[in-house]
């Protein structure tokens, strides 16, 4: 069983990606908030009354996971996957879109077509890093830019880049 869990967990991690990150902080959001009643069952999760008066979740298709947060059922690999999520976000994202690639030699001088295009694929970069950093949660956003992994050398110049 550990080792299907590893490979689900591996399933999920490689399909983290700009395109899937709004997905993935929705899911890591709802997995963190739902909150456990005192008789076991998450908020949200329908309830049953027993005959006795008590209620109790209501189990889907029979497969007794029901009363389980979804923490619960993801046990160790929430935090994982939580740390993977951010970790995208802060280091692998920036430096796969090559946002904070050099644009121009240190002299500013070379006016070389090979120049033109590591300036253009770092504009793109940024612009790409920009648009996804665009709709994150500001706390999220925050985290980020003050990680000491944020692959940034100036933070202000990238913080000016965002604001004008």
């Amino acid at each position: 069983m550990d080792d299907l869990a590893q490979a689900s967990y591996q399933i999920c991690k490689d399909t983290i990606s700009a395109e899937t990150l709004h997905e993935w902080l929705s899911f890591l959001e709802t997995a963190s908030a739902a909150p456990v009643h005192a008789n076991g069952s998450v908020a949200g999760t329908p309830v049953e009354e027993n005959g006795n008066g008590l209620t109790s979740p209501v189990s889907i298709s029979g497969n007794g996971l029901a009363g389980l947060g979804p923490t619960a059922v993801l046990g160790p690999y929430a935090k994982r996957l939580q740390d993977d999520v951010f970790g995208f976000i802060v280091y692998s994202l920036p430096n796969t879109l090559q946002a904070f690639a050099p644009s121009r030699p240190a002299n500013g001088l070379d006016t070389s077509s090979s120049s033109s295009v590591s300036s253009h694929a770092a504009d793109s970069g940024m612009d790409a890093l920009l648009g996804v950093y665009s709709v994150l949660p500001f706390e999220i956003f925050k985290l980020a830019v003050e990680s000491p992994l944020f692959p940034v050398g100036k933070t202000p110049i990238f913080i000016q880049s965002i604001c004008g």
